[in-house]
């Protein structure tokens, strides 16, 4: 009976089933940069203080960030907020994307933080690229989704 249920919703049940996948993956994405984080700031610190962010603010900043990145993971694992909660979430991988390309500016820039020690290149510059493509991928797919269910809602 269910599987009748899920044929009859046609495209808008398959768009919502990829949009709920994609927000499963971005959300143990930013739960498990918040817990490497956690586990070791130091790169994160350094980058704030590349930024150019004070070094008194530094600790509180860092917190936050570390404490932001696990409730938006732990939300949408949990699928809290709906379509508030994707725009935020579009909006941090935007940011997250802004100080990439920023990083990529340099010759030699401090190591992205992106998922704490957890590293696939020695290289700062090629782990920002890849986080870049990383970002650049969720977004797009943030945005098709956004705009299949927009499609699929004028039917």
């Amino acid at each position: 009976m269910s599987g009748l249920g899920l044929k009859s919703q046609g495209i808008a049940g398959q768009n919502q089933g990829f949009t709920r996948g994609l927000l499963l993956v971005i959300g143990i994405l930013f739960g498990l940069a918040g817990f490497l984080k956690a586990y070791d700031s130091v790169d994160l610190k350094l980058v704030l203080l590349f930024d150019g962010f004070p070094g008194h603010f530094v600790p509180v900043l860092v917190w936050c960030v570390i404490l932001f990145e696990i409730a938006l993971g732990l939300s949408l694992i949990l699928d809290m907020g709906g379509k508030v909660l994707t725009r935020i979430t579009l909006a941090v991988l935007i940011i997250y994307s802004a100080q990439l390309g920023f990083l990529l500016a340099f010759r030699q820039p401090p190591s992205c933080s992106c998922l704490g020690k957890w590293r696939v290149y020695k290289s700062n510059r090629k782990e920002a690229m890849v986080g870049l493509a990383r970002n650049t991928l969720l977004i797009s797919g943030l945005i098709w989704a956004g705009r299949r269910r927009v499609a699929v809602d004028s039917i």
